[in-house]
């Protein structure tokens, strides 16, 4: 899933890179069997990446050539991110 935004945005010559930190907490947060939410979290999670990077293009405050870093605070939850846009 998150292979699908990384190539929507290669589209648009913007890359996306996100940190060993976030995948982690992907991985640990983004499926709960216990609460019967299966990878709810995760699609969450991937979905607040897609509208962060959306609205960032519509405010054109990421443009072509641009790179899109993504990651976790680790105090919080995965779908509370430390968002960092660099220029390549």
């Amino acid at each position: 899933m998150l292979n699908g935004v990384s190539d929507r945005l290669k589209a648009k010559g913007i890359q996306l890179h996100v940190t060993e930190r976030f995948r982690e907490r992907m991985v640990d947060e983004g499926y709960d069997a216990s609460e019967a939410c299966g990878a709810w979290p995760l699609c969450k999670a991937i979905r607040h990446v897609e509208v962060y990077v959306a609205e960032k293009l519509v405010a054109e405050e990421i443009k072509e050539g641009e790179a899109v870093t993504v990651d976790a605070d680790s105090d919080v939850k995965c779908c509370d991110f430390l968002w960092i846009i660099d220029n390549l």
